[in-house]
């Protein structure tokens, strides 16, 4: 189901730069907005979820018909226990204790399919298709993704709550948006206030990501140094080290400079009224 992803690309918006420009010139300019601002887009398309229902179905089917395979058959045993009597083998063992260890086997084999036929909607459910930055002295990460019945479920938090995997850097300098990779089309952002099942975001590396530079999000959910990052464009070789000291810096800045020209704008209204 996932493999699809990769195919299923619809661009919704375009950004005006390149890698080329400074990390920190970018993310100045983010953290500056007074107004929440898209940072991520993603259209998964109508053929995830009819996939995924259809995918899910071929599961549950299959799971019912083996359950009602595998029980009926262990019925007709139970109930030709008397014929097997000769049998050495089955003389030794309990009818009754035999039939409750197939019909367990045959319930836990049953599972199977049908934790995969869940599998088959939860994880179309989890793909998100927009990320908004919430700006502010504590800014915020306002993620967007469909539910299983289709309908747009939208969840912000505190941005430090929400983190990247981080085994997987989402830049790799490769690609017009510098994050293209053969091993992997997707990576994982993960909410740490959240239990297991509702803490998982996919987001898939063929949307649009803001300024079409990728490090802004190892910077905002890697907590990877801005500094290290720049010299990753220069060469890929570099390393990268977790320090998020600037991010913080700019991020202070850009909140001081939006409570200023707020002030400023309240005081040319109040000023207009006077006149």
């Amino acid at each position: 189901m996932i493999h699809a992803l990769r195919y299923l690309r619809k661009p919704i918006f375009r950004c005006y730069s390149s890698v080329n420009i400074p990390l920190s010139t970018k993310i100045a300019a983010l953290v500056a907005k007074s107004a929440p601002e898209q940072i991520y887009s993603y259209n998964p398309g109508k053929l995830i979820k009819f996939g995924s229902w259809s995918l899910s179905l071929v599961f549950f089917t299959y799971g019912l018909s083996f359950a009602d395979w595998s029980l009926s058959t262990s019925y007709d045993l139970y109930q030709k226990r008397d014929q097997n009597q000769d049998d050495e083998q089955e003389s030794m063992l309990n009818p009754t204790l035999t039939f409750i260890g197939r019909t367990c086997g045959s319930v836990i084999l049953s599972v199977i399919p049908f934790t995969l036929s869940l599998a088959a909607l939860y994880i179309p459910s989890r793909i998100v298709t927009k990320i908004h930055y919430i700006p502010g002295k504590l800014p915020r990460c306002q993620l967007t993704r469909n539910t299983i019945i289709g309908r747009s479920s939208v969840y912000t938090a505190p941005l430090k709550a929400i983190t990247r995997n981080q085994k997987t850097r989402v830049f790799t300098g490769n690609g017009p948006q510098g994050v293209d990779d053969n091993s992997s089309f997707v990576f994982f952002l993960i909410d740490n206030t959240k239990p297991f099942f509702k803490k998982l975001y996919i987001v898939n590396r063929s949307g649009d990501f803001w300024g079409h530079d990728g490090r802004i999000f190892d910077a905002f959910f890697g907590g990877d140094s801005i500094q290290d990052l720049e010299r990753k464009t220069k060469s890929k070789n570099s390393a990268i080290k977790e320090d998020s000291s600037m991010l913080d810096q700019l991020i202070d800045e850009g909140s001081k400079r939006v409570k200023l020209q707020n002030a400023l704008k309240a005081k040319d209204i109040v000023m207009r009224n006077h006149r």
